[in-house]
């Protein structure tokens, strides 16, 4: 089983999903069996697993189809000023101490001036930088800004935020709080 877990991230998307849909499917069989003494026929389970796929496929589509973020890699080691009428936000976390979690959020206009700087020492566990994201949009919400540029350097998060792609685990709330104030305000992007 960890071996399975350490070479999780080769496996193609679709067939990840699918194996995740087929481990929940399995773990409330299990259940089933043992605490109501009945079980599924395999292929009934075969086909739950399809449909709570293309239900999981439709309704992505559906609810995050319309939103348009654009992904534009960094590939500066300095602060490059955003476009004229955009606001960027540079997103970073850091860990302090054991549970205890730095996070920092600077806004800057094209010109260079700081709009809001916000720091916040938390205990967290996971998420960090997402996390960061998640106050750094909420911030520039308070302040009315429009047409943010949020930089990170935390990729996995970015590419989430990117593809649209959500899924059921505790990462997911952080990222739905920005995917919110992104549909609220076009126009953002995401480095």
């Amino acid at each position: 089983m960890c071996e399975l877990i350490v070479n999780w991230h080769q496996v193609d998307p679709k067939v990840r999903k699918l194996g995740l849909f087929l481990a929940w499917v399995i773990w409330g069989e299990r259940n089933k069996l043992i605490f109501q003494e009945q079980s599924t026929p395999l292929h009934v389970l075969v086909n739950r697993v399809r449909r709570l796929t293309e239900d999981h496929d439709n309704f992505g589509a559906r609810i995050y189809s319309h939103l348009q973020l654009k992904n534009i890699p960094s590939s500066s080691k300095t602060w490059v000023p955003p476009t004229h009428d955009f606001v960027k936000i540079n997103i970073d976390a850091s860990v302090s101490e054991v549970y205890w979690v730095e996070l920092g959020d600077v806004a800057r206009n094209s010109s260079g001036e700081v709009l809001f700087v916000a720091t916040m020492r938390v205990k967290a566990y996971w998420a960090l930088e997402a996390k960061a994201i998640a106050r750094g949009v909420k911030m520039s919400m308070r302040y009315e800004l429009s047409n943010l540029v949020v930089e990170s350097d935390c990729q996995l998060v970015i590419n989430f935020l990117s593809k649209n792609t959500l899924f059921l685990s505790d990462l997911d709330f952080v990222l739905h709080d920005i995917v919110l104030v992104f549909l609220s305000c076009p126009g953002h992007m995401l480095r």
